[in-house]
């Protein structure tokens, strides 16, 4: 079985991670995209990222009614927990998604561009 690459992001310490995997053979209905918690776990496909990233789909909050936690929006997915010590600003957190957004759609994000960019200038 081939290794496909993946980005991990873990949004609520301890407990859930947001994963994107680039698949360049990805069809419509491809699972690209998965949220992995304790004991939730929902997936979207390449179709449905699609739409999520080209229109905007995302919205993170940083109130909830948990202390040290805030809500984030994922296209369909609405009002999921992350923990407010793993972002500084909600904003930090809605630019990392639409970053794995991305990479499960082109393989890219900036931190790929950075490292690969870190990558050249030391050589």
């Amino acid at each position: 079985m081939i290794k496909l690459p993946s980005e991990t992001l873990e949004v609520l310490q301890g407990v859930a991670s947001l994963k994107a995997i680039y698949n360049d053979k990805a069809q419509p209905g491809t699972e690209v995209f998965m949220y992995d918690g304790t004991p939730e776990q929902w997936t979207n496909t390449y179709s449905e990222i699609q739409v999520i990233y080209a229109d905007r789909l995302v919205s993170v909050t940083e109130k909830s009614n948990k202390p040290g936690r805030g809500l984030f929006t994922i296209g369909k997915h609405r009002n999921w927990y992350y923990s407010h010590s793993l972002f500084a600003t909600p904003e930090e957190l809605e630019n990392k998604i639409y970053e794995l957004l991305r990479f499960s759609l082109t393989g890219k994000t900036s931190l790929t561009q950075k490292r690969k960019q870190e990558d050249t200038t030391s050589a």
